[in-house]
């Protein structure tokens, strides 16, 4: 008869830091630490509490954010609470690689009326869940395959990274067709990457065979998983993808939506639509922001606002300001006035305020003043939208006479 083996183990702990009223008062992004706590049976593993009594950023000032620390990827239960009161939070997440942040852990207004003596303590409670099944190869495969020569090789710059042919063409079907048919690549073994930086193209390798990612920034990731987009490996995306949805915030937000849109990751747009609105002021300042494209900033306003309409999406455009959509949308009326369109095109720059569409209107209006003048659908013209389109085309005729 055979044993059944134990499948999964949990282990507890808890930690706690003092919270004081002159805490309370610290700076935005100062932080408070508890020590760090080794876990159990995982070769040294850390974990530790930070709290920002002040906010962990300015979007989060008048809060107390707190954040749970760990030195490698966890599955765990985290219950964030302040003792005698019931203020309490608990997050449960199966892939937690290096932190994860709540930073409107509780507000200034709530905590100030219990502290009534000196200080109450922030505790942090964890259960971390281990899988205890036999583990597929893949995370140790690197070291079972050391007696196969690789006979594959990605050429970035003056750098390269081997790999075996017949691991990529099992992970990728791209790979397969390459190493299939008779292709410069499957003659040379080798492949010359131009898209991808040498970081990127060793960490996805590496991250193929099981090896860690030493990398952990947004942008590493983020070009992993574009890499593993473009040849079509899936083995890693939904791993990495839990990773970006946690540390979505002001500075990785614009990565993170560049490459849902390019990558059409709908869920991971939707995540992003979801903080833009929260966050659309403050975002809007960036440089990243206004330099991503405006396609991608289109689709945000689209899926944050719930627009069906480009009249709908160009609304919130000029509500808050985006010159980059704006311009995009109001490109085609630039370039395809006609007298079916003129009335369309003359209510958009009348209602949107756009000067150079009302320019291009009157312009427009003297150039063919005989159709325009005419026009039934003219009349539906609000008057003084019609009265300044014809004062400004008056203008211009007085200007190049």
């Amino acid at each position: 008869m055979s044993v059944p083996i134990k499948i999964t183990r949990s282990i507890e702990d808890a930690c706690s830091i003092k919270l004081t009223k002159a805490k309370l008062r610290w700076d935005v992004g100062r932080q408070s630490f508890s020590q760090k706590r080794e876990i159990p049976y995982t070769n040294g593993t850390k974990w530790w509490l930070s709290m920002y009594p002040g906010g962990e950023s300015d979007e989060f000032e008048d809060y107390i954010s707190v954040r749970f620390n760990v030195t490698a990827p966890v599955n765990v239960h985290v219950t964030f609470a302040i003792e005698d009161t019931e203020i309490k939070k608990v997050i449960c997440h199966p892939y937690i690689q290096s932190w994860i942040c709540l930073p409107r852990f509780a507000s200034h207004d709530d905590v100030w009326p219990e502290l009534c003596g000196t200080s109450l303590e922030l505790s942090c409670t964890v259960k971390f869940d281990f899988d205890l099944r036999p583990k597929c190869l893949k995370s140790s495969l690197f070291h079972s395959c050391d007696h196969i020569p690789m006979d594959f090789e990605f050429v970035v710059g003056d750098s390269n990274v081997k790999a075996h042919r017949q691991f990529l063409a099992l992970i990728s079907p791209v790979f397969h067709a390459v190493f299939s048919h008779d292709t410069i690549e499957a003659r040379t073994g080798q492949l010359v990457v131009k898209d991808f930086e040498f970081n990127v193209v060793k960490a996805a390798i590496d991250f193929c065979y099981g090896r860690e990612l030493n990398d952990n920034s947004i942008e590493t990731i983020v070009g992993v998983l574009r890499f593993g987009d473009k040849y079509d490996i899936k083995s890693f995306s939904a791993e990495l993808e839990k990773v970006l949805l946690f540390n979505l915030n002001s500075q990785s937000f614009c990565v993170i939506a560049h490459y849902a849109f390019d990558c059409s990751k709908a869920d991971i747009m939707e995540e992003c639509a979801k903080f833009f609105k929260e966050n659309i002021n403050k975002l809007k300042e960036s440089v990243n922001f206004q330099n991503l494209p405006s396609k991608v900033v289109y689709e945000l306003l689209k899926h944050a606002f719930s627009s069906t309409t480009i009249d709908e999406v160009l609304s919130s455009a000029h509500k808050y300001r985006i010159k980059s959509v704006i311009e995009m949308c109001m490109q085609p009326l630039f370039n395809s006035m006609s007298p079916e369109n003129f009335v369309t095109n003359t209510k958009y720059a009348w209602s949107f305020s756009c000067e150079n569409l009302q320019r291009k209107c009157a312009e427009y209006f003297n150039d063919h003043r005989l159709e325009t003048a005419t026009m039934d659908l003219l009349l539906s013209l609000e008057p003084e939208t019609a009265f300044d389109l014809m004062k400004m085309a008056a203008e211009i005729r007085t200007s190049n006479a």
